[in-house]
């Protein structure tokens, strides 16, 4: 039950992460459909940010870590394209 409520506290941080990035201009532009190179490294920064901040905030579970980190290079796959979600893949990893 404690692990749940770590995972959740986790995720509601990543909501309000994502509600400021909704509101944010960088948004608009995945909205149009046009991202410049300008566009996709600033949200491979963002989405790298986003994962390492799931990494951080891994629990420990007997000898292994619960974490979240794969959020951020998923919905950078999702929002931006496959090679923007590889590259924040390869950073939260490391």
């Amino acid at each position: 039950m404690e692990l749940l409520f770590h995972l959740i506290q986790a995720m509601s941080i990543f909501l309000v992460v994502a509600y400021l990035y909704y509101k944010s201009p960088w948004f608009k532009s995945l909205t149009t459909g046009s991202l410049c190179t300008r566009d996709k490294l600033c949200l491979s920064f963002f989405f790298s940010a986003v994962s390492i901040m799931g990494t951080y905030l891994g629990i420990s579970i007997q000898d292994t870590i619960g974490n979240t980190w794969a959020i951020g290079p998923i919905l950078a796959g999702i929002t931006g394209c496959p090679i923007l979600g590889t590259a924040v893949g390869f950073t939260g990893e490391l």
